[in-house]
């Protein structure tokens, strides 16, 4: 059934309070051999209710939450069924329309396999459905219909099959139970592989089984299943109902608590896959020392995982840490999935503290498990020099005395760093504003003073010459200094004497 896949953990705790400890201990095969090993677990145990006992078994195996019959050929999930039933008194009894009564319904039909038990009474193969649709249904194989005949109130319809590999009439349940049933066909050519073989004479099963004991199934109807049982993972309706009839008649449907033993087996569905979106992040960012970064985020799912529950670990790189909820950060974070599916789920990311300046591209954070192959985000991420801004304002008293310049510190709510004082024989326009980025080293024409100083000497200057002086703020240091350059430059000349 395909529906929100509930949480892990109560998964798991279905699971436990219900499948014996070991149960699938001797399951360690694949292809034939793991199918006829489960056949001797689920066999073991199976102790067969009676026909009538199934109208009572239903009522803790096909029970709704509102107490009401969970019939998959009239149900709505998600929405509201035109009708429901009530245990019991609403039990066939005749039917003429959808609606009047529920039956016992052998979705693989006994005349299948002669009425002859213990298939007869199976409780994975028995559900309870709409007498009217179950008999509209008769005896035809599920399929997939391209112009339908007739058409259930809930959706499900007979027609004729559109599947390369048949042509004839089918039943097509709705897509949220195509699953479910796919499940149920799995279990029977598994819990009775030792009389499918003699089922195949029968002159409409034969179009779905080859005549083998594995694989059983004709390749056609082989990969419609498959298809159904990875479109429509095992739901929360599934495993109470699988408890349930472990409870009622001693054995289980594996392919409920292993839902990958159908790849194992047949070899046949999807692949495991993890998809990431978007593959790449970048502008990760933090000036040297003020790190780490903003987080950034992706999203990571999982299709047709192994085994059925299980953890994803996300793993970050020597430069980028992840997080599964933005608080925790570290170089792993791991999510766990259930049905072998795994939900959207967010990760988050950010570019470590304590790097040093420079670029850090294409750093692969890998997400890995489930069986699939692995899946990368690229991140790229800058730890760039930390750039101030410029002085709020000039010095303030600027005179010179025999060449030894004075001035007063330059107030605001920035202050500089230093001072570049620079000189010129020729004229104020001949001394060019500073560069940002550019130290100035000490000569005759230029001179640094750190601020609070407030003063310095220019020496070894020509006799009886007028010089030229202006005096520029700073922030910042070597490649990161920043010079005051707009407004009123503070500027002065004086002689030197003869």
């Amino acid at each position: 059934m395909r529906t929100p896949i509930t949480s892990f953990f109560l998964f798991l705790s279905a699971i436990a309070f219900s499948q014996p400890s070991g149960y699938y201990n001797n399951a360690t095969g694949t292809g034939e051999t793991l199918k006829t090993q489960l056949y001797n677990i689920i066999s073991t145990g199976h102790d067969p209710l009676s026909y009538d006992g199934l109208w009572t078994a239903f009522q803790t195996t096909d029970d709704k939450v509102n107490g009401k019959v969970w019939d998959m050929y009239s149900d709505v999930p998600g929405g509201t069924p035109p009708y429901e039933f009530t245990f019991g008194s609403d039990q066939c009894g005749s039917y003429s329309t959808e609606g009047d009564c529920y039956n016992r319904e052998h979705s693989w039909p006994s005349s299948w396999f002669s009425d002859a038990a213990p298939m007869y009474t199976d409780l994975f193969q028995l559900v309870p459905t709409d007498g009217y649709v179950n008999n509209r249904r008769s005896n035809y194989i599920y399929g997939e219909v391209g112009s339908a005949t007739w058409t259930s109130l809930n959706g499900s319809k007979l027609g004729n099959c559109i599947t390369t590999g048949f042509s004839g009439t089918v039943f097509e349940p709705i897509d949220e139970y195509k699953g479910d049933f796919a499940r149920n066909y799995f279990y029977m050519v598994t819990r009775y592989e030792n009389k499918v073989v003699a089922w195949s004479s029968n002159a409409t099963v034969s179009d779905i089984l080859d005549g083998t004991t594995h694989p059983a199934f004709e390749t056609w109807f082989l990969n419609m299943l498959a298809d159904w049982h990875t479109s429509d993972p095992v739901s929360q309706k599934e495993i109470d109902r699988n408890n349930a009839a472990y409870t009622l008649q001693g054995n289980r449907n594996p392919f409920i608590d292993h839902p990958e033993y159908v790849t194992s087996i047949w070899n046949v569905g999807a692949s495991a896959s993890l998809t990431v979106n978007p593959t790449s992040l970048s502008g990760f960012t933090y000036a040297l020392g003020n790190g780490p970064s903003a987080s950034q985020t992706f999203t990571i799912s999982g299709t047709s995982l192994t085994p059925a529950s299980g953890t994803i670990t996300i793993t970050g790189t020597l430069n980028f840490e992840v997080s599964a909820n933005n608080t925790t950060f570290g170089n792993t974070a791991t999510v766990n999935y259930s049905s072998s599916n795994l939900a959207n789920t967010t990760i988050y990311v950010r570019l470590k503290s304590g790097l040093a300046l420079g670029s850090y591209s294409n750093n692969l954070i890998a997400c890995s498990g489930g069986g699939a192959a692995t899946a990368s985000v690229t991140c790229n991420g800058t730890v760039t020099v930390q750039v101030l801004p410029e002085p709020s304002n000039y010095p303030s008293s600027f005179s010179a005395h025999n060449i030894h310049l004075t001035w007063t510190d330059a107030t605001g709510t920035i202050l500089p760093d230093g001072y570049l004082v620079r000189s010129s024989p020729v004229s104020y326009a001949a001394i060019s504003d500073p560069v940002d980025g550019t130290f100035y080293p000490d000569g005759l024409s230029d001179k640094n003073v750190a601020f609070g100083v407030q003063n310095v000497w220019f020496n070894n200057l020509s006799a009886g010459t007028v010089y030229y002086f202006k005096l520029f703020s700073y922030t910042g240091a070597g490649a990161a200094r920043v010079y005051k350059t707009d407004g009123v430059i503070p500027q002065l000349m004086q002689a030197t004497t003869p």
